[in-house]
């Protein structure tokens, strides 16, 4: 698989990152300055497998390439050699442990870094008419300088020295399609920038990565006049909470239900919080609803190659959030219990040898004996499988869909007016198989691609859409 191919469409159903807790309190609209404008990004490192053994600089636009330093306010240095002012390309190679620079045209030295100075910064030399843009020997472009690093291995570490903004551009139209709304576009780019401003020096050498661990990032490669107008159109500011910058998650679709930050990961953020999601139900999500049954065979085998010991799983009891997303998953084979939580339950039933997976935090579980709420309407016949479409008549004679408060609902039973879970939560199921139903596609918590989407196609902007799925923040 090529390596444009890898680090567009990297499978990653769930994204772990650390992030920082910030004090709760009333947010204050206020301007925000980022202190550090100049970024660090990781290209090619041993840390992913992507250290090069040779590396190629074409000039897309601009006039050759200078050397010199990165200092420590990341401005660079020029040095006194000029040998490749005039050059359009420059390969460059590790020879016995040191950094060459050669003409391509007739392999001859250009530059060599010292042996106890690996490290050597290059910038391309302006055009004077437009913003200088570089070409690599994989195929990428990029705006900005590069800092290149001989390795022990005998391979190369890439950095691309870049502003703020440009990486932005490079990193809004990679995670969401430059076809869609300018306005989902600016609140896409709000959130690779709040991202990028919270991750500076993550990356021990370079602040972030350009793969699906950090944010896809691919230069000017994928870039068009819509996604570049979204980043021109919200540079500089920032989305705030108590006038600092928040961690800003995303993902493709929740499938009907944000969720809140501490019932996926570990930390309680005040701006991510759990609510239901009507908009994405207008637009195509490609994942608004999922099935697989599973064997309880099939389960107790992903179980075990998860480090768990356990029988062959005769039930399975799900816990869910207050909106319905999953929680925990006990599995028992009548002496045994293993209990996953939070994300590990959103994950680990996911399987590329069986090719089932839960896309999201947001399913449910039914065992094959078992029905998943244990609500019936009229008849033990006619159980009630989700309580999310249905609807009832009131006492006026109306009809309108059952409102529900975190899962649980009123109903007149034979013994009066009771107070029950709509979720089935703490049901236990069981069965010879299981069927997973859900839909959305990611981690549920933060900002909905398609939802943002859908809302832009409504006619909201970028700061609606940005202030409904991060609860109490501010732009600045």
């Amino acid at each position: 698989m090529s390596r444009l191919i890898k680090k567009i469409l990297r499978a990653s159903f769930f994204i772990l990152t650390s992030f920082s807790i910030l004090a709760a309190g009333v947010p204050k609209a206020a301007a925000y300055t980022n202190p550090i404008t100049t970024l660090r990004i990781g290209l090619c490192y041993e840390g992913n497998g992507t250290a090069m053994s040779t590396l190629k600089l074409t000039n897309v636009v601009g006039k050759g390439f200078i050397f010199g330093s990165f200092d420590a306010s990341r401005k660079f240095v020029k040095n006194a050699v000029t040998g490749a002012q005039g050059l359009s390309s420059i390969d460059l190679n590790v020879k016995n442990g040191v950094l060459v620079v050669t003409n391509p045209s007739n392999n001859s030295v250009i530059y060599q870094a010292a042996a106890d100075a690996p490290t050597i910064a290059i910038m391309p030399v302006d055009s004077g008419t437009a913003k200088s843009v570089t070409g690599t020997n994989w195929s990428y472009k990029y705006y900005g300088g590069f800092e290149v690093t001989a390795l022990k291995s005998g391979k190369m570490q890439v950095i691309n020295v870049v502003n703020i903004d440009d990486y932005v551009k490079g990193v809004v139209p990679v995670e969401m399609s430059a076809s869609w709304p300018l306005e989902a576009l600016k609140a896409q780019a709000m959130c690779a920038r709040n991202f990028v401003v919270n991750h500076i020096g993550s990356h021990g050498d370079f602040d972030v990565c350009d793969t699906d661990h950090c944010q896809v990032y691919a230069g000017t490669t994928f870039a068009t006049a819509n996604s570049d107008a979204a980043v021109d159109g919200t540079a500089g500011k920032y989305v705030l909470y108590n006038d600092k910058p928040c961690t800003t998650f995303f993902y493709s679709s929740n499938g009907g239900a944000t969720e809140s930050s501490e019932n996926v990961w570990v930390t309680a953020l005040p701006y991510l919080v759990a609510k239901f999601d009507d908009y994405e139900q207008s637009v195509d999500t490609g994942k608004s609803s999922w099935t697989f049954t599973y064997t309880a065979a099939e389960i107790t085998e992903l179980l075990k190659k998860n480090g768990y010991s356990i029988g062959t799983v005769t039930s399975i009891t799900p816990t869910y959030t207050s909106v319905g997303n999953i929680l925990s998953l006990t599995f028992s084979d009548g002496k045994t219990t293993v209990t996953v939580k939070k994300q590990e339950a959103g994950n680990i039933l996911c399987s590329s040898a069986l090719g089932k997976y839960t896309y999201s935090q947001r399913f449910t579980i039914t065992g094959s004996s078992s029905t998943r709420t244990g609500l019936f309407i009229n008849s033990a016949s006619n159980p009630l499988e989700s309580i999310f479409s249905t609807f009832a008549t009131g006492g006026d004679g109306g009809v309108s869909k059952v409102a529900v408060d975190s899962g649980k609902i009123s109903v007149m039973t034979g013994s009066g007016l009771q107070t029950i879970d709509s979720y089935g939560s703490g049901r236990t199921q069981t069965g010879d198989t299981f069927v997973v139903n859900g839909s959305g596609w990611g981690h549920n918590v933060g900002m909905s691609q398609y939802g943002a989407k859908a809302m832009a196609l409504m006619g909201k902007t970028y700061e609606e859409i940005i202030k409904y799925y991060f609860s109490g923040v501010t732009i600045g």
